[in-house]
């Protein structure tokens, strides 16, 4: 009986042994993409902007405008250090295959740096522009690693008035 549980025993901690150096697998997803503040300044932006680091010369050199904050929230698995870059364009619901000139960017690129290999969710705070026609809208984010775009989300749709 001694041999048994033994054995077993030594199977139990091999498996757990492998299973604990296997290293976790890459993958990055989009979780959420919603809008949170309608009529919201580019300054207000850019202040909240700095105080999580930004550069702030970049930021306030573009005049103030009205807009609306996005919240991105990512999360990303098996990487350490800068991996991905995020991007948004902005889409008007009837044509959503079209992206709009100038009213696209980069969110985060070297900023996407995971402390550690473990499954990470971060929320990135996107300021996009009304554009200057009425219509309704939905933002496109997409999260990239290195030239494969890996996960493409949508946010709900919105309206923009212009009078």
């Amino acid at each position: 009986m001694g041999g048994i549980a033994g054995a077993l025993l030594a199977t139990i901690t091999l498996w757990r042994t492998v299973t604990e150096e296997q290293p976790l697998r890459k993958e990055v997803e989009i979780k959420a993409v919603q809008r949170i503040e309608n009529n919201f300044s580019r300054h207000n932006y850019c202040r909240m902007y700095i105080k999580k680091g930004g550069d702030q010369k970049t930021c306030f050199e573009q005049p103030d405008a009205t807009g609306n904050l996005f919240a991105v929230k990512t999360w990303i698995q098996g990487y350490k250090g800068a991996c991905c870059r995020l991007t948004w364009s902005l889409r008007e619901v009837d044509n959503l295959q079209s992206a709009i000139n100038h009213y696209d960017s980069v969110i985060a690129t070297d900023r996407i740096q995971p402390e550690s290999t473990a499954g990470v969710v971060d929320t990135w705070n996107v300021w996009v522009p009304n554009p200057s026609w009425s219509g309704r809208f939905k933002l496109r984010a997409e999260l990239w690693v290195g030239d494969q775009r890996r996960d493409l989300r949508w946010s709900p749709p919105f309206t923009v008035v212009k009078v």
